[in-house]
């Protein structure tokens, strides 16, 4: 939420106020953030109060996706998930071939360790 500031003058501070007197014109600088306690005690202490008024901002507009449902037919989606499914499993077949193929050749050596022996 946005929020505008105008700096107004305490009554009693008139004394500290004379020697501020642009601190009413800053309360641009003040507006649209985020103002910590101490920006808001340094204005009280120069004998003015921040006050703070809310500006109406309108609501973001949000564009919703078409769902994929709205592109393709249920049977077309279906066909699709399940043809990418079967290439996740044929690479991940393919990697564990890979992996097999390394390993048979230390088997091999084991074996014929085992044939030579007596």
């Amino acid at each position: 939420m946005m929020m505008a500031f105008n700096i107004t003058p305490i009554t009693g501070r008139e004394m500290v106020q004379k020697n501020f007197i642009k601190l009413p014109d800053r309360a641009l600088s003040y507006s649209d953030r985020h103002v910590s306690l101490n920006e808001r005690f340094s204005v009280i202490e120069r004998g003015y109060y921040l006050d703070s008024t809310s500006k109406e901002v309108p609501a973001p507009i949000v564009v919703r996706p078409q769902p994929i449902s709205d592109i393709l037919s249920k049977d077309e989606f279906t066909a699709k998930i399940k043809a990418e499914t079967e290439k996740r499993r044929a690479d991940a077949s393919r990697k564990s071939e890979r992996s097999q193929v390394s390993t048979p050749e230390s088997a091999s050596t084991s074996s014929s360790t085992e044939s030579v022996s007596p």
